[in-house]
């Protein structure tokens, strides 16, 4: 005969890891973003021969740009990504000044050396307004003339092909000669407005600035990281003088937004069911503390819990009726021989019967767990919310 055995039921209450499949849900987030000071890039110019080295500068980036960011609240995982382009009215709820990425400066290559009297100079155009090539990121409309989330791979990174610039503003002039001869120059003109292409390796990911139970305070940031080389064909006078341009960028751009912030799991789970930030200890007026109940996807009115014991063949047992969404939040199994004891040990992985990791985040069924040896034993189940 199997002597009778007594259970506790952990009450002891959790913390948030806001990881919890029936909770966790897509987010899109539209915000400024505003590129970090001194995103300084090296350009270069040179003709694709050895004798001409080519020489090089600088080019700053500055400004900001809205975009909206589409990603999972539970792994912050980012899920898709547009530029919104520039809102010149305001209407889209956030004011963004037109050209909001900024080409600063003059770019000025001086001639370069050892080309056999090869000369080729290009600058902004002098009149350019404010010394700046002006640009805007924008996310290409799809066939219906709408604006849609670019495609994200796993790592965060964008897809070139769905963005694209929109300069309206500045040229950039190129004068060559070769040979002492004068040959055409070449203006690209920015206005009153031309698409370029979307360039560099762009990342882009959600990080974490604080957390507490109930919320999230968060970042996004986008990282463009450059290093591209272009073959300009720049046509001679004569198909004998075509000459080829190689220009060149490299370094990084990182803008980011300011922190916003997002419910956590448990303080989903808590607004649903009509409370006020409450404390993962406190108890219902069943005496159920509020944290068991949301790992066990339950309503915070419950009056029970879905554990139970039974004897088998092999000694007693205690089950728990894991919710079909799987698990909110990761629970464990504590045990001892003394009810007063103020601090139970964990209940060894042999006693979890249906395998140590059938109570982890996201787990349904019904796990059991044995009683070590001896007449008298207590198990409880506890979870962490943090």
């Amino acid at each position: 005969m199997i002597p009778p055995l007594k259970t506790v039921l952990s009450l002891i209450p959790s913390a948030l890891l806001l990881v919890v499949p029936a909770y966790a849900e897509t987010v899109e987030k539209k915000a400024l973003m505003i590129i970090k000071q001194n995103a300084i890039t090296t350009v270069g110019m040179g003709l694709p021969f050895p004798s001409s080295a080519g020489d090089e500068t600088t080019r700053t980036y500055s400004g900001e740009f809205s975009a909206s960011i589409k990603f999972d609240s539970k792994t912050f995982a980012v899920e898709g990504f547009k530029f919104n382009g520039v809102d010149t009215a305001g209407g889209g709820g956030i004011y963004v000044t037109p050209h909001a990425l900024q080409f600063q400066d003059f770019v000025t290559y001086p001639p370069p050396t050892n080309t056999q009297s090869t000369i080729v100079t290009k600058v902004p155009y002098p009149n350019a307004a404010s010394g700046t090539i002006r640009l805007s990121p924008e996310t290409r409309e799809n066939g219906d003339g709408e604006v849609e989330f670019g495609e994200v791979d796993s790592e965060g990174k964008l897809r070139n092909f769905d963005h694209k610039f929109y300069a309206d503003q500045g040229n950039y002039i190129t004068t060559y000669a070769i040979r002492g001869v004068a040959q055409d120059t070449i203006i690209d003109n920015y206005f009153p407005g031309v698409n370029l292409l979307y360039r560099g390796t762009s990342i882009v990911d959600i990080r974490e600035v604080s957390s507490t139970i109930h919320e999230r305070s968060v970042r996004a940031y986008l990282t463009i990281e450059l290093d591209e080389l272009q073959v300009t064909a720049l046509q001679g006078n004569v198909s004998a003088l075509n000459l080829d341009l190689v220009e060149t960028e490299e370094g990084t751009i990182i803008a980011n937004t300011g922190q916003f912030k997002i419910p956590t799991a448990y303080a989903e789970w808590a607004t649903e069911n009509g409370l006020n930030k409450p404390d993962p200890e406190d108890l219902n007026d069943s005496g159920l503390a509020y944290g068991i109940l949301f790992a066990l996807e339950l309503p915070a009115d419950a009056t029970s819990l879905p554990i139970s014991t039974e004897n088998t063949g092999s000694g007693p047992v205690v089950k728990i009726i894991l919710p079909a969404s799987g698990l909110n939040n990761p629970m464990s199994v504590d045990y001892t021989t003394d009810l007063t004891a103020p601090n139970w040990p964990a209940l060894e992985d042999a006693y979890y019967l249906d395998g140590a990791d059938t109570l982890d985040l996201g787990m349904t069924g019904e796990p059991t767990f044995g009683f070590p040896d001896g007449e008298i034993g207590f198990i409880r189940f506890v979870t962490v919310i943090e």
